[in-house]
C-alpha cells in the first residue's frame, strides 16, 4: 500500500508542478503583451492564500486539478473578482487576433 500511496503523491506533485508552468506562460505571455493581468490562479475553489503584487493578485486554491489567469477585458466567468482593481483602458480583447493567440496558446 505504501508503494501506491508514493505513487499517488508523485503523480499529485507533477501534476501541480506541470499546472503552475503552464499557467506561468499564460502570465508571462500577457505581462510582455502589456496586457494587465488581475488572477493568476493555482487551483479552483474556495481561496487558501491570496497575495496582491502590483496589478496582480496570486491565488492558491483549495482544488489542485488547474488554473486560470484572470486578464483585463477578459469575460468575467473565469473566478472571484479581487478586490479594488484599477480601471485600465488596454486589455486583452483590445489587443491584434496575434497577440491574443500567443497568449492563450
Amino acid at each position: 500500500m505504501s508503494s501506491m500511496f508514493s505513487s499517488v503523491i508523485l503523480v499529485v506533485l507533477f501534476v501541480g508542478i506541470l499546472i503552475i508552468f503552464h499557467e506561468f506562460g499564460h502570465l508571462i505571455a500577457a505581462k510582455l503583451s502589456h496586457i494587465p493581468v488581475e488572477v493568476f490562479s493555482v487551483g479552483f475553489g474556495p481561496v487558501i492564500l491570496k497575495k496582491k503584487i502590483g496589478e496582480t493578485e496570486y491565488r492558491l486554491s483549495a482544488i489542485p486539478l488547474g488554473g486560470f489567469i484572470k486578464m483585463s477585458g477578459e469575460e468575467e466567468h473565469a473566478g472571484p473578482k479581487p478586490v479594488d482593481l484599477p480601471q485600465v483602458a488596454s486589455g486583452y480583447t483590445d489587443k491584434p487576433l496575434g497577440v491574443r493567440v500567443a497568449v492563450i496558446a
